[in-house]
């Protein structure tokens, strides 16, 4: 199935996709100190100086998410993890980083 429906490469395409937009919203963002990923595996990581303040604001961005829709877990207490289904459609990975960026705001 992942060979005939040419997964992998879906994810590496889908991958440097997610990656561009998160790398923009950073420079739009100083909430995020550092984005990373390999393929659809992706990390956002929220501030950096403070590591209570920064997990505070990662989790206030979780919840955020979570009330519009989008579900991710938090590693290290401040990092964004995104992992999203190999199936995912470019659409609906659009719309998850939409929600991330909206839930953004004010934090």
């Amino acid at each position: 199935m992942i060979a005939e429906e040419q997964l992998l490469t879906a994810a590496r395409v889908l991958g440097a996709h997610a990656l561009d937009r998160l790398q923009s919203m950073a420079q739009r963002y100083p909430l995020i100190s550092e984005v990373r990923g390999a393929g659809l595996y992706l990390g956002v990581e929220i501030g950096r100086r403070d590591a209570r303040d920064a997990n505070a604001r990662a989790e206030r961005l979780l919840y955020r998410c979570l009330e519009a829709g989008l579900s991710f877990k938090l590693g290290g207490g401040n990092v964004v993890t995104l992992c999203p289904p190999l199936t995912i459609t470019r659409d609906e990975l659009d719309q998850a980083l939409d929600i991330l960026e909206g839930s953004m705001a004010g934090l």
